[in-house]
């Protein structure tokens, strides 16, 4: 990591959006565990499975936050491929009939900020560098 390059604004905002995600996955997680040990579901196999794969999400945007801080080159392509899955999430989220357009808001506008930042901004690129022997 590049000490200099991590006080660029543009890294600090993909940090902190990465961060903040990876905190509110966990309390989403934590959630569903809970409710599942207190709680009888309709299907016990649908709550252990959504239980299991929000854990897992939780893991993988965790490790690629990690990674960003740490400079390390493959951030940038699972944080990419996370901000596309959460802006989708984010925009059915403002459709259909229970739309609910303040949860998709709040996906899709940090999603699409970090999106941006991590394609476009050159401190950025230089923080995580171009190759895999910087990181």
């Amino acid at each position: 990591m590049n000490p200099s390059t991590f006080k660029a604004p543009a890294v600090l905002v993909v940090a902190l959006i990465l961060v903040a995600e990876t905190l509110v996955l966990s309390g989403l997680s934590g959630f569903l565990i809970y409710q599942l040990a207190v709680d009888s579901p309709d299907s016990i196999a649908s709550a252990v499975g959504l239980a299991l794969i929000t854990l897992a999400a939780t893991a993988w945007i965790a490790l690629t936050a990690i990674g960003f801080v740490q400079g390390k080159w493959f951030a940038r392509g699972s944080a990419v491929v996370w901000q596309i899955l959460q802006a989708a999430v984010g925009l059915a989220s403002n459709q259909g009939l229970f739309a609910r357009p303040d949860i998709g808001s709040g996906l899709f506008v940090p999603a699409l900020v970090a999106l941006a930042l991590l394609l476009f901004s050159p401190s950025v690129s230089k923080h995580l560098g171009s190759s895999r022997d910087s990181g």
